[in-house]
């Protein structure tokens, strides 16, 4: 009769359980054997492989491996943008540079210009920030060669975005498309619109060098963007397309890399969501704010007082209460809310839990 034993294990959870130790097998002398036997046959194979086999084939063998993602990363020689700069002609601006005011009563006004796109058929148009330099108003010219006075809706100095409205309707709009689908090694093409009428629109062809490119700004604040080859002479505002034609990113001067035939741009999707909530609400994502002042603490947000007519206000905080928790995270520190609240465009509701007078509130704060 066989005897029994028994020892504790403990599982990778940290919990222990009293189990039978099995006991092992002593393995046949015939199963041993064969298995040296294998082993010596292999290593014949690798010698013969290795030190033989070279000299009896050709030198030059070519490996290919076919990636189930290969469709999705077309090389330069594959994919062709013909055209496309005339295509989208219409609905590429050009936003000269302005040098206004003066005097003593008057405010001196400059921008640097660049180019914009054309996103609505009632007039809005977006560009880079740095194109209008944070004018209040700014020209536009279409491809016939009319001006127009546009009116700047909104800016996002954080992404560089700015949103502007013409008084025309029957534009022809530009199609995004979703960024996320981009890749390294991408073909893409930069289009924007020379102020010399004579050159018109220009098409730069080159390759996605990196997606999700993280760049801290000196506020603190990060964007993620595209590297890109692809750049045209008017540079800031100027769109970089796919091989279909559709938008995939805004190229921006607001960064540079210091290293030639490297340039940035704004993520079409990201891009999209600053256009939205400028047009729609007349914020930008980043320039929202829950309007409270508070002090971190170990147990949360102490609020030491809350705007009138604020976010905060109209979803029923108030001073003294103790933000424990936002959108279902805890939060100990003012840069933990603001940074849960940087990813919420205008128009999200926030969720507060807060701790007042010995009970746990729930709220709902309408960001705008």
């Amino acid at each position: 009769m066989s005897v029994k034993e028994y020892s504790w294990q403990q599982n990778e959870l940290g919990e222990y359980s009293y189990v039978e130790v099995k006991r092992k097998r002593k393995i046949p002398s015939a199963l041993v054997s064969g298995v040296v036997a294998l082993a010596v046959t292999a290593a014949a194979i690798a010698a013969y492989t290795v030190f033989i086999l070279p000299h009896i084939r050709p030198q030059t063998v070519i490996n290919q491996t076919v990636s189930e993602n290969a469709a999705a990363v077309p090389s330069g020689d594959s994919v062709s943008f013909a055209g496309l700069g005339e295509q989208l002609a219409d609905s590429i601006v050009a936003i000269p540079a302005q040098t206004t005011g003066g005097g003593f009563f008057s405010q001196m006004i400059s921008s640097s210009g660049g180019s914009g796109v054309i996103v609505s058929a009632d007039g809005y148009i977006l560009t880079s920030n740095s194109a209008i330099d944070g004018s209040s108003a700014a020209k536009v010219r279409l491809s016939d060669g009319s001006e127009h006075t546009a009116e700047v809706v909104g800016i996002d100095s954080r992404n560089d975005c700015a949103v502007l409205k013409i008084n025309k309707t029957d534009l022809k709009p530009v199609e995004f498309a979703d960024s996320d689908s981009v890749v390294s090694g991408m073909s893409v093409a930069s289009v924007g619109r020379i102020l010399n009428e004579q050159l018109g629109t220009t098409l730069t062809v080159g390759t996605i060098g990196g997606v999700s490119r993280g760049v801290t700004l000196q506020n603190g604040q990060s964007i993620n963007l595209l590297q890109t080859t692809a750049a045209t002479d008017s540079s800031a505002g100027s769109i970089l397309i796919n091989s279909d034609g559709k938008v995939v990113g805004i190229v921006t001067t607001m960064i540079s890399s210091g290293v030639d035939g490297i340039h940035f741009a704004i993520p079409s999707n990201d891009a999209v969501q600053v256009l939205e909530s400028l047009i729609n609400y007349g914020v930008a994502p980043s320039g929202l704010v829950i309007g409270i002042m508070g002090l971190d603490s170990d147990y949360g947000i102490i609020v030491e007082s809350v705007s009138e007519g604020s976010a905060a206000d109209k979803g029923g905080m108030k001073a003294g209460d103790l933000i424990m928790k936002a959108d279902g995270v805890v939060v100990k520190t003012i840069s933990e809310l603001n940074k849960l609240r940087d990813a919420h465009s205008a128009g999200d509701v926030m969720t507060f839990t807060v701790y007042r007078d010995g009970e746990t509130v729930e709220l709902s704060v309408t960001l705008g």
